[in-house]
C-alpha cells in the first residue's frame, strides 16, 4: 500500500526552511516587542484564523457547491476565475474601504477606493461575460 505521507529530501529541506523563517519572525516579534506589540499581533493572528475557519472557508465551500451544481462544467472555469479574482480584489481593497488602517493624514490615501474596487469588479465580470459569450458562440458554431 502506497503512503501519502510527505517524503524525500526536498520535503524535509523545505520543512526546515519554513520553520526557520517562522522562528525568525517570532524572534523579531519578541525582540522588537515595543514596536511589534505581540499582544495585538496574537489577537489578530488568532482572530483571523477563527474568522477564516468559521466564516470564510464555509462560505467558499457553499459557493463552490452551488457553482458545481448549477453551472455546466464547460462554463464553470470562467465563473470560478471571476469569483477568485473578485475575492482577491475585495480582500486587497477592504482595509482601505473599511478604514481600520486608515492614517490620520487624508492625503496619505488620496484615492477613491470604493470606486476603484467597483471598477476592478466591473472589468473582471465584463471580461468573464465576454469570455463566456465567446465560449457560447464557439459551442453553437461547432454544433451547427
Amino acid at each position: 500500500m502506497k503512503s501519502n505521507a510527505p517524503q524525500g529530501k526536498a520535503f524535509w529541506i523545505m520543512l526546515a526552511l519554513g520553520w526557520a523563517v517562522m522562528l525568525f519572525g517570532v524572534r523579531g516579534l519578541v525582540l522588537q516587542a515595543p514596536r511589534t506589540h505581540p499582544g495585538n499581533f496574537s489577537l489578530w493572528f488568532i482572530g483571523s484564523a477563527l474568522v477564516h475557519d468559521a466564516l470564510i472557508a464555509p462560505l467558499v465551500f457553499l459557493v463552490a457547491v452551488v457553482v458545481v451544481r448549477v453551472v455546466p462544467q464547460r462554463f464553470r472555469r470562467y465563473l470560478q476565475t471571476a469569483l477568485i479574482l473578485s475575492a482577491a480584489a475585495v480582500v486587497v481593497a477592504f482595509p482601505m474601504i473599511a478604514g481600520p488602517g486608515k492614517p490620520s493624514n487624508p492625503s496619505a490615501l488620496p484615492r477613491d477606493y470604493p470606486a476603484g474596487l467597483l471598477t476592478v469588479l466591473a472589468v473582471v465580470w465584463a471580461g468573464t461575460g465576454l469570455m463566456f459569450a465567446i465560449r457560447l458562440l464557439a459551442v453553437r458554431f461547432r454544433h451547427d
